[in-house]
């Protein structure tokens, strides 16, 4: 959930777990859906009938978070449109601003990779903080767009500002602001940490751009450490003095990169090498005190058969089949998922090309056969998904 447009709209996860952004194209919902409104001063929270109470407590949620939210930001959002969505198995969520509004999608995430926060509250501190963000672009030259083109103005103000920027920004907010947050997760960075324990330090273009042939962590996990780095380092208001520096006047090439020079004196790949290097030695420095402390692991064998590649390829979810083989799920940037057989001796197998997978953690074989849910979308109504 990619490209900062016109019509952008930033969510909290893509397909695999992690936030959306693309055109609003936004799906519909059946006509016998009966829609109720709450307003609470700040907020008008839209919703099904039968989702009073996750409603109400969305709403208190909301206006508790509507002053602290902003606070770094030096922003007080406008009043905003929240829509709950309950016809989708999707864990999901986005801010839109053609038409300026967010939308939740109740459903929680059934995978540990969010942390042990409330489903609901982790949506209304992600989702505000990008509404913040969005709101920060009516100064500067954004007071002479947003009147001539109305909030899509917000995102042609915001033009240079890099995705990494709004997904880490609000992934430091719901670590900050909940007891919980991606930002606690070991798995969240677990792909960054394995690339420079491995020697494996990509020039600060390859980590924003990706790669088709190495595993380089999303916006989302870059993001959040280089906007961390920066709060810890030049203070908790450090993006609100860039992006008042870069509002003044966005449209120059590297006008991000300048405002951030301005303010601290680095440059972004300045801030990106410097947040590498500081995690790699704490991370180097942590492996050794555990080595220390504690016996060495057992070596590892690899299962007969997997890929030799230079393209990143990974097996998933191993089941045991039985004593000597186990079915897993393979994807990689050069493979699309599939099923595969892997054992002590020969070569992979193929098993089955699966579908839209939701939660793969759930994979699970016995008594001869295999089992996982998929995602079934509605061929009328796009906005409501099942799970077969």
């Amino acid at each position: 959930m990619r490209k900062l447009l016109a019509g952008l709209f930033l969510g909290l996860f893509t397909s695999s777990g992690a936030f959306a952004q693309s055109l609003p194209i936004i799906s519909q919902n059946p006509p016998a859906l009966r829609w109720q409104e709450l307003r609470s001063p700040h907020f008008r929270v839209l919703y099904p009938a039968g989702l009073d109470s996750a409603a109400q407590r969305t709403a208190g949620r909301l206006e508790a978070v509507q002053s602290p939210e902003g606070s770094t930001l030096g922003v007080q959002a406008r009043p905003i449109a929240v829509v709950m969505q309950n016809q989708t198995t999707v864990s999901n969520a986005f801010v839109t601003f053609l038409p300026r509004h967010a939308e939740f999608f109740t459903t929680p995430d059934q995978g540990q990779g969010l942390g042990t926060v409330d489903w609901l509250d982790g949506l209304v501190v992600h989702e505000f903080r990008h509404v913040n963000q969005f709101d920060k672009a009516r100064q500067g030259f954004g007071r002479v767009v947003v009147p001539l083109l109305g909030n899509g103005g917000l995102g042609v103000a915001a033009v240079g500002v890099p995705q990494w920027f709004f997904e880490g920004d609000a992934v430091g907010s719901e670590t900050a602001l909940t007891r919980s947050g991606r930002g606690r997760i070991p798995y969240f960075g677990v792909g960054l940490r394995a690339n420079l324990l491995d020697g494996r330090l990509y020039s600060y273009q390859k980590a924003v751009n990706g790669s088709l042939r190495d595993n380089v962590p999303d916006w989302y996990v870059l993001g959040y450490y280089l906007t961390s780095y920066a709060k810890a380092h030049y203070g908790p208001d450090v993006w609100s003095r860039v992006l008042d520096q870069y509002y003044r006047f966005p449209f120059y090439p590297f006008s991000f990169s300048n405002s951030l020079r301005r303010t601290t004196g680095l440059r972004v790949e300045d801030l990106y090498a410097r947040t590498m290097h500081e995690l790699d030695s704490t991370w180097r420095g942590a492996q050794a005190a555990r080595l220390a402390r504690e016996p060495a692991f057992p070596p590892v064998h690899e299962l007969a058969g997997q890929a030799v590649t230079r393209v990143f390829t990974q097996y998933q979810y191993p089941q045991y089949v039985n004593d000597s083989t186990v079915l897993a799920l393979k994807s990689g940037l050069g493979d699309i998922q599939r099923l595969v057989l892997l054992g002590r001796h020969g070569r992979e197998r193929r098993v089955f090309t699966v579908g839209s997978l939701n939660i793969p953690e759930m994979l699970s074989v016995g008594g001869g056969r295999a089992v996982w849910p998929e995602f079934r979308q509605n061929p009328r109504w796009g906005s409501k998904y099942i799970q077969n």
